[in-house]
């Protein structure tokens, strides 16, 4: 969702690591080809507030593997938050793949393509 003094808020899942407060982090999206972006394409932004997402935000300044939450990094359009970037830390963005399988958001239907 979007607030208009903070900019965008994030709703994400910790797969590995950890992501703290001051954290300098890159957004990968997935092109509608399959493919990455390149280098030059991918945004950088710094992790301004973490936490998680009770009935209401609770500020913790860092998440580890397995949380859910939110982050804050200074986005100011929605569209650059798509559903299932990747966000990965700045300093092992040299392990980052440009063929890495990004997860594909199915947008609620089901995966054998039967309707209930």
């Amino acid at each position: 969702w979007f607030e208009p003094l903070r900019g965008v808020v994030c709703l994400l899942q910790i797969v590995s690591g950890v992501l703290s407060e001051g954290d300098r982090i890159s957004v990968i999206q997935q092109q509608s080809n399959g493919s990455t972006q390149n280098e030059g394409a991918r945004e950088h932004f710094s992790v301004q507030d973490i936490g998680v997402v009770l009935p209401h935000r609770l500020r913790t300044s860092k998440l580890g593997r397995g949380q859910l939450g939110y982050a804050i990094v200074g986005m100011r359009d929605p569209r650059q938050a798509r559903s299932g970037s990747v966000i990965v830390l700045n300093k092992d963005l040299s392990h980052v793949s440009e063929r890495m399988l990004l997860p594909k958001i199915n947008g609620g239907s089901s995966d054998d393509g039967s309707s209930q």
